[in-house]
């Protein structure tokens, strides 16, 4: 038999893992420091099922816009190198620029975000309808 080390009330005893285990559908799981309480809200029967929460989101989110995403693609595209001119020509290199430059870094880093954002869903189909579009606008990204 196994044991484990347990500090139960300022003293350290040693447990046996069978006394760890759950008693219900998840009988083989060894318990953590929350002595499964977290294992037993999840298998509760009040959550929603992943169907109940599918019927409530309307039906047009599931619908692929190759247009609306392409728009949007050329905005992040458009803004990306706005910051990148921006920084290039604009903001000096020298020490008192040093709070430029931590602004200009959390600005463009949240812009180009949207880039990563968008080449991801084209890894995930979301893009579009087309395979090689999807393809080539990830890529490029």
């Amino acid at each position: 038999m196994c044991l484990s080390k347990a500090v139960k009330g300022g003293s350290l005893q040693s447990t046996s893992t069978a006394e760890n285990k759950m008693t219900d559908k998840a009988s083989e799981q060894e318990f953590s420091g929350l002595e499964g309480k977290a294992l037993k809200a999840a298998l509760r029967e009040d959550f929603p099922s992943r169907k109940e929460i599918m019927d409530k989101i309307p039906r047009e989110c599931f619908e692929k816009d190759t247009l609306r995403a392409l728009t949007y693609t050329g905005i992040s595209v458009s803004l990306t190198i706005l910051c990148v001119q921006i920084g290039y020509f604009l903001i000096p290199m020298t020490l008192l620029a040093i709070p430029l430059w931590i602004a200009y870094a959390l600005v463009t880093g949240t812009v180009v975000t949207g880039c990563w954002v968008l080449a991801h869903e084209c890894g995930h189909g979301a893009f579009s309808d087309s395979v090689a579009l999807r393809d080539t606008v990830g890529y490029i990204l």
